[in-house]
């Protein structure tokens, strides 16, 4: 399981750097694809994958305690987003997707940041 977390964190990873770098290239294709039932269930799973992920690899990480806590919101943020209807969903996309440029690159350095983190636990 922690090939599967090492892969997240590398994709994590390289899109926190889009995001710093072109941040419109990525939100450019979120605004396109935001109407879509899919978009909201790919969001639904890629967090159920990522917090199952975390979980069953996180007692052979470097910081077991750390992938759980992450696992936990990762799968709460699946949950609530399998429960949220159509019209919050895209709401909340369209909201997020409204931050000023200077808050998107922070969100892009974060992002950076959890993806070298995810990478560095389980390497």
């Amino acid at each position: 399981m922690s090939y599967v977390v090492l892969g997240f964190g590398v994709l994590i990873l390289m899109l926190g750097v889009v995001i710093v770098v072109k941040p419109e290239y990525l939100f450019d294709m979120f605004r396109k694809y935001a109407d879509s039932f899919r978009f909201q269930v790919l969001a639904v799973l890629t967090r159920l994958a990522l917090g199952g992920a975390l979980l069953m690899a996180a007692d052979e990480s470097k910081f077991p305690i750390a992938l759980q806590v992450i696992g936990g919101i990762s799968i709460l943020a699946a949950i609530v987003f399998a429960l949220m209807s159509r019209v919050r969903f895209k709401r909340l996309l369209r909201w997020a997707l409204g931050f000023a440029p200077s808050f998107t690159r922070i969100a892009g350095v974060v992002a950076t940041l959890l993806g070298g983190f995810l990478v560095y636990a389980v390497a």
